[in-house]
């Protein structure tokens, strides 16, 4: 007796003229990657179920929950309804936040698959035929108010996975906190990139968070490198500069940095906490930026520090130092739910602090 399912059938000759069963999707999403790819990563591979078999348009998977998020990884990764420690400490767990809901063509409720005339061999036979659907999908004519599509986890039809469609229209999605599926040897976490600015080889002031996929995929990979090799605990701070799209490393600090101070304010957990969470054997905290910030050094000498203070979201640090050339003496911190205002504080702040 054959077990193997047949065959699922093409989209349908009428399949644009039908209405797809669309549904809002306002909660976290959740995916599990390697600790050095980015936690956003929308695949043009085209070996994935739902991927564009022309590979015009990226497709991001996640799952509604973190168990949907483990056993579609580990159930596919290792064929085995167990999992070794190796594997786990490869990965971690991101939880993603979509600003406004997502719009989802429902092929998980009761009764969705048949409206569209699939079944549930789109989620088991030939992936081939699944990204044909998925093009289908994404060229329907309500496709400009589809974000993507929920699904039944192949591993466990229980959990709902979600392929997120990289088009025009798409939501931003923020995320909120990444997590170590292994944790005995230690969690580890990364604040957001920041882009630093010197002056006369001191650090002037840095901007954060700093977006950039590849080169944030390419930094958390030589961090978590290091760390593992040093067999690291606490925070560590490595400066890059950018060179030809390549990062070149300038500085690795042991320690808490000058270019995380904006960390204080700017982030659920300051660096200063979770090095001490850290170097205590206690849970990490939530590194997750809350907005756009900008740390300024007060370099040499004091600024006015009333008519800094009367700058809005702006927090004044005094390290109460003896002044000279070049030293650094205090900061401040501009944090802002915006960039663009963010950036006409900084303007406006440095304006009032003088370098010397």
């Amino acid at each position: 007796m054959n077990s193997e399912p047949g065959p699922h059938p093409e989209p349908p000759s009428d399949f644009h003229s039908r209405t797809l069963p669309i549904i809002a999707h306002g909660g976290s999403l959740f995916r599990t990657h390697l600790h050095s790819a980015a936690p956003l990563y929308f695949g043009r591979t085209g070996r994935n179920r739902f991927d564009d078999p022309l590979g015009r348009y990226g497709v991001l998977y996640a799952a509604r929950d973190p168990f949907g998020a483990f056993i579609e990884t580990f159930g596919q990764e290792t064929g085995s309804r167990t999992v070794g420690v190796g594997e786990l400490k490869m990965r971690c767990l991101t939880e993603l936040y979509p600003v406004t809901p997502l719009s989802l063509v429902d092929l998980f409720g009761q009764g969705c698959l048949a409206r569209v005339g699939a079944d549930s061999r789109l989620f088991a036979a030939s992936r081939a035929i699944a990204r044909r659907w998925s093009r289908a999908i994404y060229e329907h004519p309500d496709h400009l108010k589809v974000h993507g599509i929920l699904y039944p986890a192949r591993h466990n039809h229980t959990r709902a996975a979600v392929a997120l469609f990289d088009r025009e229209g798409l939501p931003r999605i923020e995320i909120n906190r990444t997590v170590s599926w292994y944790s005995p040897e230690g969690d580890m976490r990364c604040y957001p990139l920041a882009a630093n600015t010197h002056a006369h080889g001191v650090l002037r002031y840095s901007v954060a968070p700093y977006r950039n996929a590849t080169l944030e995929r390419l930094a958390r990979r030589h961090l978590h490198r290091v760390m593992r090799h040093l067999d690291y605990v606490g925070v560590l701070t490595i400066e890059f500069f950018v060179v030809e799209g390549r990062l070149v490393a300038n500085e690795m600090a042991p320690r808490v940095h000058n270019s995380g101070h904006w960390t204080i304010e700017g982030c659920a957990t300051s660096q200063f906490e979770n090095h001490l969470r850290a170097i205590c054997g206690l849970p990490l905290g939530d590194t997750r930026a809350r907005g756009h910030a900008a740390m300024v050094n007060f370099l040499g000498q004091m600024p006015d520090r009333e008519a800094l203070l009367a700058l809005e979201g702006l927090a004044f640090h005094d390290y109460g130092k003896e002044p000279r050339p070049g030293r650094k003496l205090g900061h401040c911190t501009i944090l802002r739910p915006r960039a663009r205002e963010r950036n006409r504080l900084l303007g406006d702040a440095l304006k009032l602090i003088s370098c010397t």
